[in-house]
């Protein structure tokens, strides 16, 4: 029994949307390959390992699109429009927080049933 078993679980809705929450925030305050290293060996604990790692990889990966600083694809990109176009951390985000939490919905959801 691990000290998250009784509120992260992937059998309950509540424990997949706090993991893909801790997912989300984890990855853009450490990065994404950080949090699958520290995350990946305790899948086994909250359920389907299988499941798990799906779920690691997609929420990882989506999360790059939360902020600016979520992906070097979205530094290089801001650097590269700046000759064009100034695209700062909060104007980034107020697309970035919208896009990430539908595709999260959506792609958990979907990860979810095609899994059951």
């Amino acid at each position: 029994m691990t000290l998250s078993a009784p509120f992260l679980t992937f059998s309950e809705a509540s424990g997949l949307a706090l993991f893909t929450t801790l997912m989300t925030v984890g990855s853009n305050l450490i990065s994404n390959v950080p949090m699958v290293l520290l995350t990946g060996p305790h899948l086994g604990s909250l359920g389907s390992e299988e499941f798990g790692w799906i779920l690691l990889a997609f929420t990882t990966t989506v999360a790059g699109h939360f902020t600016i600083l979520g992906s070097v694809a979205n530094i290089i990109v801001a650097e590269r429009a700046r000759e064009h176009y100034t695209l700062g951390f909060f104007e980034y985000l107020r697309f970035g927080l919208v896009s990430t939490i539908l595709v999260l919905l959506a792609g958990v959801t979907v990860i979810t049933l095609l899994m059951a």
